[in-house]
């Protein structure tokens, strides 16, 4: 589950197309679906390069302080 996860998020042209391809419809049940798509969209801001470098460390840090 985390690797699908991963997956679709890094390549968010998946959510793209499957977001626009159910916008069609108006069903409760796709318009919640349509919602956690487009959290997951906005969720890939998160896993940027430049965004992953800079936590990182303080990742490390944190988990180096716990053990």
């Amino acid at each position: 589950m985390i690797f699908i996860f991963g997956f679709v998020v890094l390549y968010g042209r998946i959510l793209e197309t499957i977001t626009t391809w159910i916008s069609a419809s108006q069903s409760k049940t796709v318009r919640v679906l349509r919602h956690l798509l487009d959290m997951l969209i906005a969720a890939r801001k998160c896993y940027t390069t430049d965004v992953i470098l800079m936590v990182l460390p303080l990742s490390l840090a944190a988990w180096s302080a716990e053990a």
